[in-house]
């Protein structure tokens, strides 16, 4: 496996996971090349796109992360994923680091978790994108 910077390109490559496959209209939108930021990458496995995720600096010291994941996971390509994206967030260089989990989706808030975050608040946020409801997590720097 190797990271590269993200790409739009990635992102029409991507073979997006069934939990995610709402956003798959979005991932070929011709703005997603506004997400080729400093803080944006790719995982490959060869030429398969597992990966494509990016942090957005919303202020200095405060940026939003966000991450779409492939359909193409083996338990073992996934444990190997999740280590370099472990690493990919705890290098990002901001103090405070936000992500949006679907409020439903069970597997993205156990992944969160392990990536570091931790739940902002017991509510949800309602409607936050295509009228879905999701939760808040931070991982803040001490």
């Amino acid at each position: 496996m190797q990271t590269v910077p993200f790409k739009a390109a990635h992102a029409a490559r991507l073979r997006i996971q069934s939990a995610q496959a709402w956003m798959g209209d979005m991932l070929c939108a011709p703005d997603m090349a506004t997400l080729e930021q400093p803080h944006a990458t790719t995982i490959l496995d060869g030429d398969t796109v597992l990966l494509c995720a990016g942090a957005i600096e919303l202020w200095p010291g405060r940026a939003y992360i966000w991450s779409v994941l492939s359909a193409e996971f083996t338990p073992r390509k996934f444990l190997r994923m999740q280590t370099i994206a472990k690493d990919w967030v705890a290098n990002l260089p901001f103090d405070r680091i936000e992500a949006a989990v679907e409020a439903s989706f069970e597997a993205g808030h156990r992944w969160v978790i392990s990536l570091g975050f931790t739940r902002e608040t017991e509510d949800v946020m309602r409607k936050f994108m295509d009228g879905r409801d999701f939760v808040l997590y931070a991982r803040v720097k001490e």
